[in-house]
């Protein structure tokens, strides 16, 4: 189809899975995952999509709604949120000292994002959304890279909130409405901003 390109992901379906069947491949090809690579490790699905699409949100949404007409359920996209100096290099195709010339704002850059979470074994770790938007800023990366982690990120978030809501619906409820009363959420700055702050 015009304007669409094919988009690569994996999925990670929710529950335990003792085998992987015919049966349950079956089920998978009838519901439009022809396209897709089904495998099992550890007890957990994992399918492979090479999507069409006009966008990666537009081929992710597609995928885990044939996914659905399966019969299963997406727990997560498979990929990681939070990147160490090490994977921002190979996600970005620079050498890891390069990475720690930004995270030490040096080469003329505008502030990198601070880390997200404290230092774990050594290393920090930071939002890949956060760092993709500002190698997008820094005419580093293209667009569409921030774009995706934006996509990629939202898509998690919402299937996290629907499984959490289905699992504990009142615990669930309850902190949602204790949260909603504690502060109105304030905007956020841009990466750079909130270094700089």
């Amino acid at each position: 189809m015009s304007g669409e390109r094919e988009h690569e992901f994996t999925l990670a379906l929710a529950g335990e899975h003792g085998e992987l069947t015919d049966e349950m491949l079956d089920r998978f090809f009838e519901a439009g995952c022809d396209d897709a690579l089904v495998s099992i490790s550890a007890g957990r699905l994992f399918v492979d999509f090479a999507r069409p699409g006009a966008s990666m949100k537009d081929a992710l949404v597609k995928a885990i709604r044939d996914v659905r007409a399966a019969g299963f359920e997406v727990d997560r996209i498979a990929t990681s949120e939070l990147v160490t100096k090490a994977e921002i290099a190979r996600r970005l195709g620079r050498t890891r000292q390069r990475v720690g010339q930004w995270v030490a704002d040096e080469g003329g850059f505008s502030a990198f994002p601070p880390p997200a979470c404290p230092i774990i074994d050594g290393h920090s770790l930071w939002r890949w959304r956060e760092v993709a938007q500002w190698a997008y800023e820094n005419n580093l990366a293209k667009r569409t890279a921030w774009e995706q982690a934006q996509d990629v990120e939202l898509i998690n978030s919402i299937l996290s909130y629907c499984s959490q809501k289905q699992e504990s619906p009142v615990e669930f409820e309850g902190l949602v409405e204790a949260l909603d009363g504690a502060a109105a959420y304030p905007s956020r700055p841009s990466v750079g901003e909130a270094r700089r702050g």
